[in-house]
C-alpha cells in the first residue's frame, strides 16, 4: 500500500529530528584527536606557567648564544673570537670557582679582519658580587671583550649590562660586551 503524503512528511520529519541529535561522521572522526590535542596544549601551558625561567628561557637562550669549539667562537657576519695562550683554560678555571656569584673578566688582544684574537685575561677589582650582579672596576682601554658571567643558562643582557656597554664602547669602539652563561656558551653584543 502506498504511503500517504502525510505519512511521508512525518517520516521525513522524524529522520530530520533523529539525525540532528546524532553526531556527524566528521565530528566522530575528529573528536578524540581534537580532545587529545587540546589536552596537550593545556599541559604545555600549565608547564610553562608553573616553571617560568626554566624551559622557555633555556630555549630562548640557546637560540641567541654561541658555543665555543676548539677555542673559537663563530659569530654572525663573518666574525669570530679566537682564544690563544691558554686564555680559555684560565677562564674556565675561574668560572668553575665562581658558580655561586657573577664575576667579571677583561679579555685583551686585538681585532684583525673581523677576528677578535684574545691573548690575555685580566680580572678587575670587584667591589661587590652576588648571584645576579657584579660591580667592578672598569676594564682597561685595550680590552677587546668586556665579559662577565651570569647564572647558569641565563643568557640575557640586563639594562645595566647595556649601559656598561656604552662605557666600554667609549673607551674602545671595537670592543664587544660578552656574557658567559655556561662553560661553553656565550652571548655577545656589539651594538
Amino acid at each position: 500500500m502506498a504511503k500517504s503524503e502525510e505519512e511521508i512528511h512525518q517520516e521525513i520529519l522524524r529522520e530530520a529530528v533523529d539525525g540532528a541529535d546524532a553526531p556527524s561522521s566528521l565530528y566522530r572522526r575528529w573528536r578524540r584527536p581534537l580532545i587529545a590535542f587540546g589536552a596537550i596544549v593545556l599541559i604545555l601551558l600549565t608547564f610553562i606557567f608553573l616553571l617560568p625561567g626554566t624551559a622557555i628561557d633555556f630555549i630562548r637562550a640557546s637560540s641567541t648564544t654561541y658555543e665555543i669549539e676548539d677555542a673559537v667562537i663563530y659569530l654572525p657576519q663573518g666574525r669570530s673570537i679566537e682564544f690563544g695562550n691558554g686564555v680559555y683554560g684560565t677562564l674556565l678555571d675561574i668560572y668553575g670557582q665562581n658558580q655561586k656569584t657573577e664575576t667579571k673578566f677583561c679579555l685583551e688582544g686585538y681585532l684583525e679582519n673581523e677576528v677578535y684574537h684574545v691573548l690575555s685575561i685580566q680580572q678587575p677589582e670587584i667591589y661587590s658580587q652576588s648571584f645576579s650582579h657584579v660591580s667592578s672596576e672598569p676594564c682597561p682601554k685595550d680590552t677587546i671583550i668586556d665579559l662577565h658571567t651570569h647564572p647558569y643558562r641565563s643568557c640575557f643582557f640586563s639594562l645595566q649590562d647595556l649601559r656598561t656597554y656604552e662605557s666600554v664602547k667609549s673607551r674602545n669602539p671595537d670592543a664587544l660586551l660578552g656574557m658567559m652563561c655556561e662553560k661553553d656558551r656565550f652571548r655577545f653584543y656589539w651594538g
